[in-house]
């Protein structure tokens, strides 16, 4: 049995950069001597185990097979026999094929330190093309890698991967995972434009207002808003698809019903979409408009939606270039309104019918919002 380190910490660790994983690739050895050692097994399609100290993974040497369409669609086969330049074979980037044995020995078969050195992000073999995950990795990659370049031919790959519609058959939840990482990234254009130049964001994501390669430079403005951070970047982005004129279009809901996403997220998305553009004008509007606004998005039993949406919606703003200047004037109107109902109760008598404590709760809250100025 031998084991060596690899995948991404080799990487990280020749390029002098901190890694927060570490991998493991066992030679030589069988499922049965892993467990024998106390290793915990977790691998379903193929054997991989946790450390029975650290809890890093171990997975033994594998190679694979394609047998049907889709990221899923693989056969594993492991035996003490394979080597490691085999298992290195499957991976998908010469600068995640590299391994280093416990004396520090870096094994490298497919010169992944070379495209380290010269900056490029190039595929280890034509397997590539038969995942069509590995095209969100590669722009994930651009988005962290800012100087990197990636090798014609793997352009040519992914281009192929695009156009036999092999990006169809990855899940709305994996889609999101990957998209999301690349925001977190320091190159969030550099992905979108990877995703774009091949065809690829077009088949994965709900846009359809991009005729240009200019047009990216709104999608990347949406990474300098620090207070946005995972699906709220996605909401964003969608939201800025669908946003003209200070307005969301009528389209914006069925876009929506394409994402996987949190119920929390996608009620926001739904209220957005319904009534997105009351929440725009809010200030604008009289009185008992307001109070139907708030009644809309379930205001006086949460809140944090009305504010939430606000929020988003004064990004979408920005991320067209126009600054909103009624959105700090809202969410001070807003918390106002919080205040006074936190301070004045509604007195109710058990008397009354269900329909007029409504109507006395909806005119005392009229009166409290007249109040306000």
């Amino acid at each position: 049995m031998k084991i060596y380190l690899v995948g991404g910490a080799v990487r990280d660790k020749i390029m002098g950069l901190p890694s927060q994983d570490s991998d493991y690739v066992v030679v030589g050895s069988s499922p049965e001597e892993m467990v024998a050692l106390k290793f915990k097994p977790i691998g379903k399609s193929f054997p991989v185990f946790l450390h029975p100290e650290t809890n890093a993974e171990y997975a033994l040497a594998r190679t694979e097979k394609k047998t049907a369409k889709g990221y899923h669609g693989f056969e594993f086969y492991t035996s003490p026999s394979i080597t490691l330049e085999q298992d290195l074979s499957r991976r998908d980037l010469t600068i995640n094929a590299i391994a280093m044995d416990g004396a520090g020995v870096i094994y490298d078969p497919y010169n992944g330190v070379d495209d380290i050195k010269s900056k490029i992000l190039r595929h280890v073999s034509n397997a590539f093309e038969e995942d069509p995950l590995r095209v969100l990795r590669v722009a994930r990659f651009k988005a962290r890698f800012k100087d990197f370049s990636i090798d014609l031919d793997t352009k040519a790959l992914i281009q192929k991967i695009v156009l036999n519609n092999e990006m169809e058959s990855l899940s709305s939840e994996r889609v999101l995972v990957e998209v999301l990482k690349g925001f977190k990234e320091k190159d969030p254009l550099g992905m979108l434009e990877v995703l774009y130049e091949s065809g690829a964001l077009q088949r994965i994501m709900p846009i359809d207002f991009l005729e240009n390669k200019t047009e990216l430079e709104t999608l990347y403005s949406l990474s300098q808003y620090k207070e946005l951070s995972g699906e709220n970047s996605l909401v964003v982005t969608m939201m800025t698809t669908h946003f003209s004129e200070g307005k969301i279009d009528s389209s914006f809901g069925q876009s929506m019903k394409k994402m996987k996403i949190s119920s929390h997220t996608r009620k926001i998305f739904q209220l957005i979409s319904m009534h997105g553009n009351k929440l725009i004008s809010l200030l604008s509007l009289n009185k008992k408009q307001q109070l139907d606004c708030f009644y809309l998005f379930d205001f006086f039993r949460r809140p944090s939606l009305i504010l939430s949406s606000l929020n988003l919606l004064n990004c979408t703003h920005l991320a067209h270039q126009k600054k909103s200047s009624d959105y700090s004037q809202s969410v001070k109107f807003l918390n106002d309104f919080i205040d006074l109902l936190d301070r004045e109760k509604v007195n109710i008598d058990d008397t009354l019918g269900s329909e007029q404590i409504r109507a006395l709760v909806y005119k005392k809250r009229l009166e409290m919002l007249e109040s306000i100025h």
